[in-house]
């Protein structure tokens, strides 16, 4: 995705948000370095949400492989670059 991506985290220990700070920043520093950018990158605290089903846990990889597609970025979900879909 272009503007926000989606990840599916099992964590035992209730460390989300400083493993989530720590990712966020280090994507910055390195993408303003990169891109020779000032200011914010991101703007807004990150969204999470509990599984606590497998049915719901199924629903959740089906919505995150098929967003590329809702978005009209690709075709099919296997196509998208970033995709947990086998890309052969």
């Amino acid at each position: 995705m272009s503007n926000h991506y989606h990840l599916l985290i099992e964590t035992t220990q209730e460390n989300l948000s400083k493993y989530m700070k720590h990712l966020n920043a280090s994507y910055a520093i390195w993408f303003t370095r990169k891109y020779s950018r000032s200011g914010h990158l991101r703007q807004g605290r990150f969204k999470s949400w509990y599984v606590t089903d497998e049915s719901y846990l199924y629903t959740l990889i089906g919505y995150i492989e098929n967003n590329p597609v809702k978005a009209g970025m690709v075709k099919k979900p296997g196509e998208y670059l970033y995709s947990a879909i086998n890309h052969s």
